[in-house]
This record gives structure tokens, sequence and C-alpha cells, in this order.
């Protein structure tokens, strides 16, 4: 009889943020990081992954550029690890109309603190973080267990990703988000946010992540939708991570279909 391995996955998520989520606050210096605030003290059982949800970020005319770190540290506080850094909060929108959304493998263990910080290009910018912790499955074994990520193409000294411009119903100019990737990776994400560019189409973008200027290889596609003019971002779809196993040494490249030719920013997660 053949050796059979049980389906692999996710477990139970049974311990999330409260359903209004918590409010995460920028510094009042700009582009400088806030304080920590939590979202779960303490985990009470070792979590495989997370889904994070950013809304109400988003301004109409208004330049919102914000970035997110996801870290961990001990409970009741002190020596937090950023665990996914500076993921793209910018524009998001209103909770009622969904906001960011990210699932993320991610190795927690029982008994830790989980805690989220926000800068931003707005003084004491406001951004609400849903969380739902995913236990491992009871039969079988988690999809994998990373217990951090990297990210390319944050301008963190802006509070936003590395600058390109979509086409109008077709790919626009690659951006290179990086030349050479750090270390070997197989799981990747993507985020995006307006830039400066306070003037928008509403309508989809769809970012398309490769290793080439003519995306001959093709990592994985993600959808954002822009559901007003009010510079705001739905999205991804999917929400989760693509798995593409991708030598260390790598460039990675970002082009964008949009509904209109339009400044953004973008930036990339990989572990």
């Amino acid at each position: 009889m053949p050796i059979v391995f049980p389906s692999s996955g996710f477990g139970r998520s049974y311990e999330q943020t409260a359903k209004a989520g918590v409010t995460v606050t920028a510094s009042s210096t700009i582009h400088t990081m806030g304080s920590w605030a939590t979202l779960f003290d303490p985990l009470s059982y070792e979590c495989f992954a997370l889904a994070i949800n950013i809304s109400d970020v988003n301004g109409a005319n208004t330049d919102t550029r914000s970035l997110l770190n996801i870290g961990i540290g001990p409970t009741g506080g002190g020596n937090e690890q950023v665990v996914i850094p500076y993921l793209d909060a910018g524009a998001a929108s209103a909770g009622q109309s969904r906001g960011k959304t990210y699932f993320f493998p991610l190795y927690i263990p029982s008994g830790k603190a989980v805690r989220a910080q926000l800068q931003s290009v707005v003084s004491s910018q406001t951004a609400q973080v849903i969380a739902h912790a995913f236990e491992l499955p009871p039969l079988g074994f988690a999809e994998d267990a990373p217990q951090e990520w990297t990210q390319y193409g944050a301008d963190s000294a802006n509070s936003q990703g590395t600058a390109v411009t979509s086409g109008l119903v077709v790919y626009g100019t690659e951006a290179q988000i990086t030349a050479s990737t750090s270390r070997n990776h197989r799981w990747f994400h993507v985020g995006i946010d307006w830039g400066t560019n306070t003037v928008i189409n509403a309508g989809r973008y769809r970012v398309r992540l490769a290793t080439d200027t003519a995306a001959a290889d093709v990592i994985g596609i993600w959808e954002f939708n822009a559901p007003t003019t009010a510079e705001d971002i739905n999205g991804p779809f999917p929400n989760l991570p693509v798995c593409y196993p991708l030598p260390s040494g790598s460039a990675l490249y970002i082009d964008v279909d949009g509904a209109a030719a339009e400044a953004m920013s973008a930036m990339v997660y990989a572990y």
C-alpha cells in the first residue's frame, strides 16, 4: 500500500482582533514609525499564518503614503522583532469597502504578542488593522512556516514603494524592484499605493511580478481595485501569496495594467 501524506493547509482561526480592528497610529514625525499597537497578547496557540486587513487610510485629494510593520515580542511588550516589514498601507480604503487584505504563512509561537506600527507622510495618520491567526491543521501539516518575510522596493524615507506607472488597459513600463534578491525565496506577495498621485481614475489595476523586463518569466499576478476617485485601494485579489522557487541574486520587476496611466508605487514581500 503506498504512503499518502495527509493534505496540507492551515487550521482553525479562532483568535482574532476585535471586529472593528485595532487603531494603529503613526508618529507625529512624518515617515517615522509610531508606537506599537497590540493585535494579540498573548497568542493562545501556535500560529502558522496571519490574515491581515488594513483599512481607513484613504482620503480624497490627499496623499496618504503609509507603511505598516508587523512584529512579535514577549507578552506585555518590548523587544519586538519585525516579521513582516513595510506592508503597504497607503490609500487602503474604508473598512466597509474592504481595504487591503493579505494572507501570510507565518510561524509565531504560542504565548507571544503580535503588534503593529505605522509610519506615514501624514502626521499621526491612523489605520484600522484586523488580524486573524490560523493554527496547525489537526491532520496534515502547514503549507509552510516562515518565521519572517523580506521586503523589496520599499522607500521608507517617503513611506512608499518603488515608482511605476500603469499602462492604459495594457501593461506599462516595468519597474525594477530589485536587481538582486538577498537570498533564496519561494513565496511572493505584492503591494501598491498611489505615491504622491492624488488624481486617480477608478477601476482595476492588475499587477504583474516577473524576473525579467519582457515578463517571459512571470511569478504571479494580483488584482487591485480603485473603487472611487478618492485615492482608495482594495486588494489584492487573490490575497494569497504565490509559491515560486527563486534563487538568491535574482531580479524582480513589476508592471501594471491599469484603468488609466497612473503614477503609483509598488513593492514585493518574499520568503
